[in-house]
């Protein structure tokens, strides 16, 4: 769904949606609609998005009160997305696709960063043959959880409450409420294990796969695998925080032809740091 498809969208359901295009690009929490057949609401970004454009077929006030309940139409399906509010990136990855080029049918995926398995359950949706998803934050994965369950997809998600990096294990706050910018800090609490991808690889016997990171700063982990750990990979996508250049030369050196996205410059309020933040597409030949 391209830019102009989106705005088409808006200007069918909502009497102001100049408006709330707007709001929805600034991700603005709520935002005032006006639904062409009378209602009127307040909303987040993400439900105003997911109104628009989840079937034009189906009532626009249907669709509010699905999205209002934590449901979405895609491919047909009505999806179950609880937590949705706060965490995962449904606009981007169901509608924007925003994986797409990881391309799963019929592969296994790594989903490392499952955050409440919007992804993992995209990937499996589109036709991936197996997903083993890691999520290291308690908070995100009870809701993870929750919605693989919902989707009815348990036997072919694999979903862990653990994270990626040097195998060991990591204490962390099993009550401490995080967001997609949130990273994890060793701290009192749930132990939780942390796999390399030799490790995970070994562990369900995986010979080829795909990859998808998004770990908020974990990704540069990957430049201590070895090469023929890497290879097993036949497509990697890392969303990047602190800049591309070491993982770009990572991944060439292992034989990926690679591209990525400028980094665009994000404060991380949490953290109370700038970051540079893009995405990186690598390719093995």
């Amino acid at each position: 769904m391209n830019k102009l498809e989106i705005a088409l969208r808006y200007q069918k359901i909502y009497k102001n949606w100049l408006r709330v295009l707007y709001d929805t690009y600034k991700l603005q929490k709520k935002i005032k609609v006006k639904l062409r057949s009378g209602e009127d609401d307040t909303v987040s970004y993400k439900i105003a998005f997911l109104v628009a454009c989840s079937n034009l077929l189906i009532p626009a006030i249907n669709l509010l009160n699905l999205a209002k309940s934590d449901k979405f139409l895609f491919g047909g399906q009505v999806i179950t997305m609880h937590g949705m509010e706060g965490n995962g990136e449904i606009p981007q990855i169901f509608f924007l696709e925003s994986y797409k080029f990881l391309d799963p049918q019929g592969e296994i995926v790594f989903d490392v960063g499952a955050n409440i398995a919007d992804s993992a359950i995209y990937f499996a949706i589109k036709g991936a043959r197996r997903v083993i998803a890691l999520e290291p934050s308690p908070y995100a994965y009870n809701f993870a959880r929750e919605n693989v369950i919902s989707s009815h997809l348990e036997e072919k998600i694999i979903l862990l409450n653990s994270g990626y990096g040097i195998d060991s294990e990591i204490s962390v706050d099993s009550n401490k409420v995080t967001n997609l910018g949130s990273q994890i800090i060793s701290g009192p609490g749930k132990i939780i294990k942390i796999y390399s991808l030799r490790s995970l690889l070994g562990i369900y016997r995986v010979d080829s796969a795909i990859l998808k990171m998004d770990c908020e700063g974990c990704e540069y982990n990957i430049i201590k695998e070895e090469r023929n750990v890497l290879r097993k990979f036949k497509r990697i996508q890392i969303e990047y925080h602190y800049g591309p250049e070491e993982l770009v030369d990572k991944l060439e050196g292992c034989g990926f032809d690679v591209k990525f996205t400028r980094p665009k410059k994000i404060h991380n309020q949490e953290l109370n740091i700038t970051m540079a933040v893009g995405f990186i597409f690598a390719k093995l030949l």
